[in-house]
């Protein structure tokens, strides 16, 4: 498989987020270098010691390519776009000490990436890839604070209802993306992200 067109036209702000088929891919490459950090995260999961790790996206050579990998700790990692970068987004990992998948993005993963100006955010937990795509209208300047707590509140509330970590993110994440004018894409890695909901 290779990264869909449509989606590095949407990347160099030749395409709009409308016009993106409702699924769409990555290279292999790209896939493998999100699945060894996420393995690099669990290396000492017998342990219960987990490390969140990531990287910045960017377009090269008519790729996206994940670069400038780093590690964080346990509760979370810190990716700084450098102001007039050539980066479009960034990757990061959610794994858990106790071993569960299927995290969403968090309060915080939001606001980065909204206040950032990000075109693209990838999240893996496990198997399971979460991505954020920005729109025109998606707003910048949020507090992390208040995005945090709705984030957390939305996500206690389905998981109330839903007993399952991976639903709670998706129904909380997509509330999110409804109030930030984001589009949400779920899947596995090394296969394809549907479209979970757009603007």
């Amino acid at each position: 498989m290779t990264t869909t067109s449509a989606l590095l036209a949407y990347l160099r702000g030749l395409l709009p987020l409308d016009a993106l088929p409702d699924v769409l891919t990555f290279d292999h490459e790209l896939w493998q270098t999100m699945d060894d950090l996420w393995q690099r995260s669990v290396a000492r999961l017998s342990q219960g010691i987990v490390v969140e790790w990531g990287g910045l996206l960017e377009l090269r050579r008519g790729h996206l390519r994940l670069v400038r990998p780093v590690s964080g700790t346990a509760e979370g990692l810190r990716l700084v776009m450098p102001v007039g970068s050539r980066f479009v987004g960034s990757f990061h990992t959610h794994p858990d000490p106790a071993g569960h998948t299927g995290i969403g993005f968090s309060g915080a993963d939001f606001t980065d990436m909204a206040n950032q100006g990000e075109r693209i955010s990838l999240v893996q937990s496990g198997q399971h890839i979460f991505m954020l795509l920005r729109a025109e209208e998606t707003p910048t300047n949020l507090d992390v604070a208040e995005w945090r707590s709705r984030m957390n509140t939305l996500f206690e509330r389905a998981y109330r209802k839903q007993r399952s970590i991976l639903a709670a993110s998706l129904i909380a994440n997509q509330a999110v993306c409804q109030d930030l004018v984001l589009a949400l894409y779920y899947g596995h890695v090394f296969e394809r992200l549907v479209e979970v909901y757009r603007p």
